[in-house]
């Protein structure tokens, strides 16, 4: 039941609004989830709270929400964030209405939250020109993306968040004269008070239930280690079905391998809040193989429902998420891991072998308790509460430097994904290489930009190559985008890495794929490498 006016306290009613902006659509992610849970807690609590919510990425199923008590929710269908060749201005315009209308004014400014989109945060950041609005910079994972684009705004911002004790720290040692104003702001379990009906360990003659419930995808999630793990525990006769449900670039390659498995394998389409705990009742463990995370809102869901988690031990929220062999399974890992995803998927389906051993039901039963302990709503919105107190009260803002958008138009020399020094290194690279025979990997914003200068020089690129299954068949500045094995067939030698945040990343997937007859080129190590194919 919504609080009335009565019911809220008076410091409540006269306290700043909160905008939270969704770039992409209700997509099923983390981030998005974290967004309606937040802005439905801060709301019970009295806040005056908004959604900016744009059109959804093409391709990618959407979320239903329904209505929230409390909670303004504005949508702009027609105003993509993507591809905007660094015009935001419709999106500030767009972001600034929805704050008038949750009754921004310089004497009480809207707290604006902008998440996983470079141009979103830039839009949030122009609105700081107006002291009706201030900027909160929340870091939800340790990624370089998402690092770039905080750091590209920090000065804007009247106060930084983690959501865990790794990234906050990491955000108060980039940004020191906002150390005082870095909170971290933990994401919520919302595990019962009761410990959830437990999934008892199967004797040698049952089948252990896995789960993954997220993106399928391969850089961040890495959900290929998983098919490893499942032909490893087949190897060794230990009966298990895999479930990966989500949606993602990856479900091609996925919905392909599992007719090869019907056994152990099935891929199941994304599914809504409401269908999650039928998911984890039937599930022994929950897995997750991120090479990177924040505090993953998948895992804690898992252990509130009092399944096992075993889970990459990434620098970020892992260690705060399980205690390894009491609460779930941690699998170590590095990032030649990346270049090994067979080795990790190995050492994954030994941990889920060790769970056996162990006892899922314990595990999970201890995951429960902890998340219950550890991570509630309560402590999330005081964490929160304090965080908005201090970007109330923040000093005024140096708004001298001018806000200039994440991405910019083809052909523009920097912007958040490509450096001052990016255009020279990739024309060094080129001027290395002989006429003919060269393709770029990365269909993204760092040859969006790049690719028109390079062709002006004079340089031949017979193709670009991606990852991404939904850019193949597309083009860049007239240069087709193919999948990585179609390359021999341009008659591709060389490859160039055209990418500067994910640049060790792509690598560390070329180290691993067969690439026989290819020699792929970085830009941004100490000095412009190749890697032997």
């Amino acid at each position: 039941m919504a609080n009335t006016a009565s019911d809220i306290p008076a410091q409540a009613r006269d306290a700043s609004p909160v905008l939270i902006l969704i770039p992409q659509g209700l997509t099923l992610t983390g981030v998005n989830t974290w967004a309606i849970d937040l802005a439905r807690g801060l709301a019970s609590r009295g806040r005056t709270v908004g959604l900016a919510i744009h059109g959804g990425a093409p391709g990618h199923t959407e979320m239903p929400l329904e209505p929230i008590p409390g909670v303004h929710i504005a949508r702009a269908a027609s105003l993509p964030i993507e591809d905007r060749g660094g015009d935001i201005e419709p999106v500030r315009a767009f972001y600034e209405r929805v704050a008038w209308d949750l009754g921004a004014t310089p004497s009480r400014p809207a707290v604006v939250i902008p998440t996983r989109h470079g141009d979103c945060f830039a839009a949030a950041a122009a609105l700081t020109a107006d002291p009706a609005h201030r900027l909160v910079l929340w870091q939800h994972v340790d990624d370089a993306y998402e690092r770039a684009a905080i750091d590209r705004y920090a000065t804007r911002a009247s106060a930084f968040a983690g959501v865990s004790a790794f990234l906050a720290a990491d955000l108060a040692r980039r940004h020191p004269a906002s150390a005082d104003r870095t909170v971290r702001v933990p994401n919520p379990a919302h595990a019962p008070s009761d410990c959830p009906a437990l999934c008892p360990t199967p004797s040698d003659a049952d089948t252990v239930e896995l789960l993954y419930a997220g993106r399928l995808e391969h850089r961040q999630k890495r959900v290929r280690a998983l098919l490893h793990m499942s032909g490893a525990l087949a190897s060794v006769g230990f009966r298990h079905r895999l479930t990966l449900a989500g949606d993602g670039v990856a479900v091609p390659e996925l919905r392909a391998a599992a007719p090869a498995s019907p056994d152990r394998i099935r891929v199941l389409p994304p599914v809504d809040a409401s269908a999650m705990p039928g998911l984890y009742a039937s599930a022994h463990a929950v897995l997750l193989a991120s090479r990177t995370e924040g505090l993953s809102c998948a895992v804690l869901e898992s252990m509130a429902a009092a399944r096992c988690p075993i889970i990459t031990r990434t620098r970020s929220g892992a260690d705060e998420l399980i205690e390894d062999g009491v609460s779930g399974l941690l699998v170590g890992h590095d990032e030649r891991d990346q270049a090994d995803l067979q080795g990790l998927g190995r050492r994954i389906a030994d941990a889920v072998r060790a769970g056996a051993q162990i006892g899922f039901d314990t595990l999970g039963q201890r995951a429960w308790a902890r998340a219950r302990e550890r991570f509630t709503a309560r402590e999330q919105l005081d964490a929160a509460e304090h965080l908005l107190t201090l970007a109330e009260r923040a000093p005024a803002l140096d708004l001298t430097s001018p806000i200039a958008a994440f991405s910019i138009a083809q052909g523009s020399v920097a912007s958040g994904s490509v450096p001052s020094h990016g255009l020279e290194r990739l024309l060094g690279a080129l001027a290395g290489l002989p006429a003919g025979g060269v393709a770029l990997h990365g269909a993204g914003q760092h040859t969006r930009q790049l690719l028109p200068r390079v062709l002006e020089a004079g340089y031949e690129i017979a193709g670009i190559t991606d990852d991404d299954p939904s850019a193949w068949g597309g083009s860049i500045a007239g240069i087709p985008i193919v999948s990585p094995r179609a390359l021999v067939d341009l008659g591709v030698v060389h490859v160039v890495i055209s990418s500067w945040l994910h640049e060790g990343e792509i690598a560390g997937a070329w180290a691993q794929r067969r690439s026989e007859g290819l020699t792929i080129h970085r830009l941004y190590a100490e000095a412009i490498e190749r890697i032997a194919s």
